[in-house]
């Protein structure tokens, strides 16, 4: 048996389809723990179905790979993932057939969607014998750290709360815990920056003195507004001002509270989300620091 892929099918913000989940040599390497991300996307299926009957996917997975100067993870990318769904037992469930190319050859996929949870498992099969053989000078074999790794897997799991795909409960519980931080370093208090009057600035920005969650008699956010705050933060983010990047990134901070159901409307989380890997620190900051605000606002965190 070929490699086994286990994921969620679900749509995107901006009402893409996508595919993403872990994937190991065997079943057995999701009990041992040695399962790696994929994630796979194709365009908005007609109406917003899920499953639509068809769709073709493209995207990556993880590869953890064997070096002189030890492992390492990469990137293996995936094209023309061509999927078919095929409705049983009136719809509570869905055959998938499918194939695709990526490095190391052309492979065929044969498996199940559940209709209900959209949870799908399916088996990879490569065409002949060599078709796993490696090409190191293939420009789609493109390295990743741990941390990337990592947050990638974080935003995967935020995805899937933001979307509906899973509850909120199972996505606590998958959370990895961070050695890092000490019981006693996590009892210690930031004390918070004192905003001055006027815009706020790359100097003057007001930092929370922890990632909480606003406090339940602030109001939650208008989606209309939300979504207008957010057309403001991508419009200084675009013009590179960071003062007014700063500034827009408070009124989304401060505006209200946030909930799954706003987060599904808009963008603005995703929005946020990129900004934490900005080159400008003091955005890079702020946006970490909203991003652990709402998580906690909608019971991820």
């Amino acid at each position: 048996m070929g490699p086994t892929l286990r994921g969620t099918l679900g749509l995107s913000p901006d009402g893409g389809l996508v595919w993403s989940g872990k994937w190991a040599f065997s079943v057995e390497g999701f009990a041992e723990g040695n399962a790696s991300k994929f994630h796979l996307v194709a365009g908005a299926p007609a109406g917003g179905a899920v499953p639509p009957s068809e769709a073709e996917f493209e995207g990556f997975f993880v590869l953890q790979k064997e070096t002189e100067e030890g492992p390492r993870k990469v990137k293996i990318k995936e094209a023309e993932v061509k999927v078919s769904f095929t409705s049983l037992e009136d719809g509570n469930a869905y055959r998938m057939h499918g194939a695709g190319v990526n490095k190391f050859g052309r492979f065929t996929l044969e498996g199940r969607l559940d209709g209900k949870s959209k949870k799908a498992s399916c088996t990879k099969t490569y065409e002949g014998e060599d078709a796993a053989a490696e090409d190191e000078g293939s420009d789609a074999d493109v390295e990743i750290d741990a941390d990337e790794v990592a947050d990638e897997l974080a935003d995967l799991r935020d995805d899937a709360l933001l979307h509906g795909l899973v509850p909120a409960a199972q996505l606590r519980r998958k959370r990895p815990v961070d050695d890092s931080v000490t019981p006693t370093a996590a009892k210690k208090k930031k004390k918070p920056v004192e905003a001055k009057v006027g815009n706020p600035t790359a100097e003057t920005v007001p930092v929370a003195a922890e990632a909480d969650a606003p406090a339940p008699d602030v109001a939650l956010w208008d989606a209309t507004a939300l979504g207008k705050a957010e057309s403001r933060l991508k419009e200084a983010v675009a013009a590179g001002d960071e003062a007014s990047v700063l500034a827009a990134l408070v009124a989304l901070r401060d505006g209200g509270r946030i909930s799954v159901e706003l987060l599904q409307q808009t963008t603005a989380g995703k929005t946020v989300r990129q900004l934490r890997k900005s080159p400008m620190s003091k955005v890079s900051t702020l946006a970490t620091e909203i991003v652990g605000v709402w998580r906690k606002s909608v019971g991820g965190g």
